[in-house]
């Protein structure tokens, strides 16, 4: 019963870390996407402004 338990606890520990990297990997990646598009308007208006 014992032995059991642990391994279906270790089982679950192993996917929410599995889950946790993958959710962290695509909130990095959501970022990184925001970032460079809010800096190519940026820099579209500064190219705007100065012409």
């Amino acid at each position: 019963m014992m032995p059991s338990f642990y391994f279906y606890c270790s089982l679950y520990g192993m996917k929410l870390e599995r889950v946790r990297r993958t959710v962290t990997r695509s909130f990095i990646s959501w970022i990184r996407n925001a970032l460079m598009s809010t800096r190519g308007k940026l820099t579209k208006q500064l190219t705007l402004g100065i012409s």
